[in-house]
């Protein structure tokens, strides 16, 4: 019997490179929507402590406050702007998400296919087998009966 051989084999090798790749780039969205928030969250923290700044001591000038309200201010806007350079990665990991998914089903659909094709090629090799071993062991009785029959 030939030795088992999936034709498919390099577009199988293929789709999984293809499932790597989509999920590297899932990941990596991921990752950069993690950093965003807590980007976001470092802004908060030295809006929230520029404001407290000024009310520890306990005399400010104007151009002081000004100053700390302004700062304050546009931390909180570059706050919102990351927020929502947050929200639009966090879309294009949803994206990316159903693109793994379409890369894992292809990738899962030739499994199954070459996991059929391999059932297949075991059972005709199994059959194949027990035929030999059949008849082999029809040839060693034909052997033994004739070392045992009565010469004529």
């Amino acid at each position: 019997m030939k030795k088992f051989s999936f034709a498919l084999d390099r577009v199988l090798d293929f789709r999984s490179q293809v499932e790597e790749a989509e999920r590297s780039r899932f990941n990596a969205l991921a990752a950069q929507r993690v950093r965003l928030l807590e980007e976001a969250q470092e802004k908060r923290r030295q809006s929230r402590a520029a404001r407290l700044a000024l009310l520890s001591r306990s005399t400010f000038p104007a151009a002081d406050l000004k100053y700390a309200h302004d700062y304050a201010g546009s931390l909180e806007r570059s706050r919102e702007e990351t927020l929502g350079r947050a929200e639009q990665v966090e879309q294009r990991r949803r994206e990316q998400r159903e693109i793994v998914i379409e890369a894992r089903r292809k990738k899962r659909l030739l499994e199954i296919l070459r996991a059929r094709k391999l059932a297949r090629y075991s059972k005709a090799a199994g059959r194949e087998q027990e035929n030999l071993i059949a008849d082999l062991h029809l040839a060693k009785l034909n052997r033994e009966s004739a070392d045992f029959a009565p010469p004529s």
